[in-house]
């Protein structure tokens, strides 16, 4: 390579390593995402939290350099995905690995104390939906 002028130092090498373990989440959910051999509509709600709880705790406790990028991708992260596709964490109840435990969990520590509203809208829409159905 040309443009090779030295070896990265300790200290860069410790940089680099904690951005590869940061990504590697985003590797991982774009593999469970990426599936062919097996449905993925269960998926995205898991992985969905996944990255959010990332983004949120390296915005809290990460160094300075992965600090400013996950407060820039937090932002694209909100402005695109805010809401919970509906039929999306349907999907995940439906699973039955997770059935409502992990919407009742993953809604306690997004929405806080709205967390009961939010998954009583759910049910509702979980509700309807087998109604149309039946």
């Amino acid at each position: 390579d040309g443009n090779f002028v030295h070896c990265p130092r300790h200290d860069e090498w410790s940089r680099i390593e904690k951005l590869c373990e940061f990504l590697r989440v985003f590797y991982e959910v774009t593999c469970a995402f990426s599936g062919s051999k097996y449905p993925t509509s269960n998926l995205y709600f898991p992985n969905d939290v996944r990255v959010r709880i990332l983004l949120k705790e390296e915005m809290e406790k990460g160094d300075g350099f992965i600090k400013g990028m996950t407060a820039r991708m937090y932002g694209k992260f909100e402005k695109y995905g805010a809401e919970f596709s509906t039929i999306m964490a349907i999907a995940t109840i439906l699973d039955p690995r997770y059935k409502f435990h992990f919407p009742d969990w993953t809604f306690k520590m997004i929405y806080g104390a709205d967390h009961v509203i939010e998954l009583s809208l759910l049910k509702d829409k979980l509700f309807c939906l087998f109604d149309e159905y039946s």
